[in-house]
């Protein structure tokens, strides 16, 4: 078995994003093998595991890394997943990256280190440009998103996309292949792009190239004109400055597109729930945002609520349930506080402290968050002198 893996190593190569990030002294994230030469049924007399129909990936059998055949697609219907893919051991390393999406993924190594660049992704990294390696880009309708992706990650470092990538980028959006595209797809890029330096450029190129309305459909209903791109692609910037997870950024932004939209009296919370719901969102979250934005208005004047009122609204929301309600409420919430200026520094901090000591009355002490038993928790309060120290200080601070 470890002679044929040491044989097999000859035919082995990286490829995709891992070279471009070590080319580019990144750190590589996850690595993308490709084997030459080599069929389905000689893969599984190796020991590697297949997984995936249409498209098998092998399980290395020490390293778990995963590993795909050189492959050719042929295009036969509409959509990311409307292609045969011919796997042959007559297919050779060129050919594979042919079909790649840019010039900078389709680089590859071999197990020696030597680098093979059949389409110039080298120099496009050298002049920071961002192309594709040919016209059969506009058939993979996801790639309009991966390319938004990849630039929004890559922008810092000064990349820019080819006008000639925008014009086919376009071309596809007016095709309507992006229509195709299934939620989870369109959420995995999004997830990404949501991590980078500066995930506004993702839905930014999106938008230029007339295709965010399509692959973002429930926004047609959020933002209505130029003024509410204005303040989404203000959040946006925002939103880069914080170091939370693309779970927790997409909520703020869905909140803050909702409270302006809940100052016109529009009622769009069923709308944010539902498209949390098709992008997968976790049912946590999606059920703690809307009881959040059911009750915007509350909270949007919580500076101007004694403790009590305070307390009942945290009720209504639900958020001593579980301690991820009570971390993503605060996250939500307080970023909304302070980059809007609702609270002051100040009590900002007071509020923060007030709400951990309900959190550790609640949970950590043992207390269940029932109605019936907020007039115990009301008494340990006022009985706790340290705890009601805290509270005058917010009540304090609210008055000036």
């Amino acid at each position: 078995m470890i002679k044929k893996l040491k044989f097999l190593n000859k035919n082995i190569y990286l490829v995709g994003g891992a070279v471009r990030d070590k080319l580019l002294y990144l750190p590589i994230k996850e690595k993308d093998w490709v084997v030459v030469g080599f069929n389905i049924k000689d893969m599984l007399k190796l020991g590697f595991k297949k997984v995936g129909k249409n498209f098998p990936v092998f399980i290395h059998p020490k390293t778990k890394e995963e590993y795909a055949l050189a492959r050719k697609d042929i295009k036969y219907k509409y959509g990311y997943c409307g292609f045969k893919f011919i796997f042959s051991p007559n297919v050779t390393l060129k050919e594979d990256l042919f079909r790649r999406d840019i010039t900078i993924n389709a680089i590859a190594q071999d197990k020696n280190g030597n680098i093979i660049d059949p389409y110039n992704g080298i120099n496009d990294i050298k002049k920071k440009v961002i192309r594709h390696v040919s016209n059969s880009f506009v058939e993979d309708p996801l790639r309009v998103l991966r390319v938004s992706r990849i630039f929004s990650y890559l922008f810092y470092l000064g990349f820019k996309i080819d006008y000639k990538t925008i014009e086919i980028m376009k071309k596809i959006s007016y095709s309507n292949e992006l229509l195709y595209l299934s939620s989870e797809r369109i959420w995995k890029e999004t997830y990404k792009a949501l991590k980078t330096n500066n995930p506004e450029l993702y839905f930014y190129i999106l938008y230029k190239t007339k295709s965010f309305f399509k692959v973002f459909q429930d926004f047609k209903y959020i933002i209505l004109n130029n003024s509410d791109l204005k303040i989404f692609f203000k959040i946006l910037r925002n939103i880069k400055k914080i170091p939370y997870c693309p779970y927790i950024k997409f909520s703020i932004i869905l909140y803050e597109l909702y409270k302006k939209k809940n100052k016109l009296k529009l009622k769009v919370h069923n709308i944010i729930y539902n498209l949390f719901k098709k992008f997968g969102i976790k049912k946590e979250i999606r059920d703690l945002l809307y009881n959040i934005i059911n009750n915007i208005n509350d909270i949007l004047l919580i500076k101007y609520k004694d403790y009590n009122d305070v307390l009942t609204l945290f009720y209504k929301i639900k958020i001593f349930n579980n301690i991820n309600n009570y971390i993503i409420f605060k996250k939500i919430c307080f970023f909304d506080f302070i980059s809007n200026n609702l609270i002051s520094k100040k009590y900002f901090i007071n509020l923060n402290i007030y709400i951990d000591i309900l959190y550790n009355i609640f949970v950590n002490k043992g207390f269940f968050y029932k109605k019936k038993n907020i007039f115990i928790i009301k008494k340990i309060i006022n009985n706790k002198s340290k705890y009601n120290f805290f509270i005058t200080k917010i009540l304090l601070d609210k008055k000036k």
